[in-house]
């Protein structure tokens, strides 16, 4: 499969960068993001990269192109999972990602988009046992 799946919940998209990540696959990224933007009219995006443990320069080319053009269809984007030596790699590469939001986990990105995740209290699920 080329493409990676992107899906929506509220206004905002999500999307988990594989671990087996290629070139076509990171080349389909940026415009799988922009088009699903386009069509869902989603406010935010975030890109989950915790499978990644070594960024490539052309990886973190397709993440900053990315961020930018999502900003460009008037939409936040969050980059959520850096592992450290990812962001070392990002800093000895010279990319500059001061412009672009990132956080450890999910949760504390929807949190930066001002989304928070709320518990269930007290809900149960009717589960009907077909044979």
């Amino acid at each position: 499969m080329k493409n990676i799946p992107v899906l929506k919940l509220g206004p905002v998209l999500f999307l988990t960068v594989p671990e087996n990540m290629n070139d076509a696959m990171a080349q389909s990224l940026e415009e799988d993001v922009l088009f699903q933007l386009e069509a869902t009219r989603a406010e935010a995006v975030v890109i989950d990269i915790t499978s990644l443990e070594i960024i490539d320069s052309f990886m973190a080319r397709v993440i900053s192109e990315t961020a930018q053009t999502t900003r460009i269809m008037d939409a936040r984007i969050v980059i959520v999972g850096m592992s450290p030596v990812a962001t070392i790699t990002l800093l000895e590469l010279g990319l500059e990602m001061s412009d672009i939001e990132t956080a450890m986990d999910l949760e504390t990105g929807l949190q930066r988009l001002g989304y928070h995740l709320q518990a269930f209290e007290n809900k149960t699920l009717d589960v009907e046992e077909v044979s």
